[in-house]
């Protein structure tokens, strides 16, 4: 698709150098990981708290100190969450297959205080529904100001959602300019907000 094409060639293009930090949240296989690492050997935290997932992710980084990967998901609270498995579908916000498994979710504060993070240059958030309890508590917290460039990607699942995602971006414009935005059809697939 045409989208697909031209976000490919957004989706890498960032001012990120060596000393950059970069937070990959819902690394599935680790694509995004591997393409921003290989391009500015930047520093990446990846996250995938499916552990069928987050295995071959591990291996695959093990060997690169600038790569590390975490068996959780970030959220609002650190908890457990129980998800529905469903490859690159896997999600706790729509029930989408019978498989299931139980997860470990961290509050995101948390773990930048645990790693002494103050500044991120690119987050990438795909974690299906999980982006609106994430982006809500960053944005309540103010947090907001830690994060240079948020890559997203919104999930349209439940009744209620399309109004959480508004208000999630009418808040994120105050700080932050819409730099892309795509859909496919009248569906949100991937934007990017960069910090004023």
């Amino acid at each position: 698709m045409e989208w697909q094409t031209e976000f490919e060639d957004h989706r890498y293009d960032y001012p990120l150098t060596a000393e950059s930090v970069v937070m990959d949240i819902g690394a599935y296989h680790g694509e995004f990981s591997e393409g921003i690492y290989n391009k500015y050997q930047c520093k990446v935290y990846a996250f995938e708290p499916v552990e069928s997932l987050h295995e071959p992710l591990q291996n695959f980084f093990k060997d690169n100190p600038n790569v590390k990967t975490y068996k959780k998901g970030l959220s609002d609270k650190t908890r457990k969450e129980t998800i529905y498995l469903a490859g690159n579908a896997t999600s706790a916000y729509e029930k989408v297959s019978e498989d299931t498994e139980v997860v470990d979710m961290q509050c995101i504060k948390d773990f930048l205080d645990e790693e002494k993070l103050d500044y991120i240059d690119l987050v990438k958030i795909n974690i299906e529904g999980g982006e609106y309890p994430l982006l809500d508590y960053i944005l309540s917290k103010k947090l907001i100001s830690k994060f240079a460039n948020l890559q997203i990607q919104f999930h349209l699942f439940q009744p209620g959602d399309k109004e959480k995602m508004d208000d999630i971006k009418t808040r994120l414009s105050k700080t932050h300019s819409l730099t892309y935005e795509y859909f496919q059809g009248d569906q949100p697939t991937w934007e990017n907000w960069r910090i004023n």
